[in-house]
Order: structure tokens, then C-alpha cells, then sequence
């Protein structure tokens, strides 16, 4: 039986979690859309502002900063002009 020490488990487990999101920011199609950087790897910035309820305000005023696309999720772009949805 080989005993594995908590450092060992700890290290594997946030290398892990570091490596995931360095995957999710930069190895996909959706990364050169702007946004938040905790919106790019996580679906934190989601459940913070449904905690918030500002929403849509926070949308609003991310669209004003950076333009049309904004990237709100690791996979999800919200989108603010009525012709780019087609």
C-alpha cells in the first residue's frame, strides 16, 4: 500500500484546478472576446450577481465597456447588437 502525504494531495489538487482554468482561458474558440477575467474560467461572476440581483445592470454596463460581445462565462458570450444574433 503506498501512502500518499496531504501536501502531495493538495499540490495535484491545485494544479489541477490552476491548469483547468488556464484551459478554459486561453485553448478556446471564444478567447479573444473580451470580459471579466473571473467570467473567462469560472461561473463565479454568474452566481455573484444572481446573489446580487444586478444582473442585467452589470451586463449593461460590461457591454458599454467593452463593445458589442462580451464573454460572461467560460462558454457563453452575451451579445447586445440585434443584428450579430442572426
Amino acid at each position: 500500500m503506498v501512502f500518499v502525504s496531504w501536501g502531495a494531495w493538495a499540490f495535484t489538487l491545485i494544479s489541477s484546478v490552476v491548469a483547468r482554468a488556464i484551459l478554459r482561458r486561453y485553448w478556446t474558440s471564444i478567447r479573444d472576446i473580451p470580459g471579466l477575467l473571473l467570467a473567462s474560467f469560472s461561473t463565479l461572476w454568474q452566481v455573484l450577481q444572481i446573489l446580487k440581483g444586478y444582473t442585467e445592470v452589470e451586463t449593461i454596463r460590461l457591454h458599454k465597456e467593452h463593445g458589442y460581445f462580451v464573454r460572461i462565462a467560460p462558454n457563453e458570450v452575451s451579445v447586445s447588437h440585434p443584428d450579430a444574433v442572426r
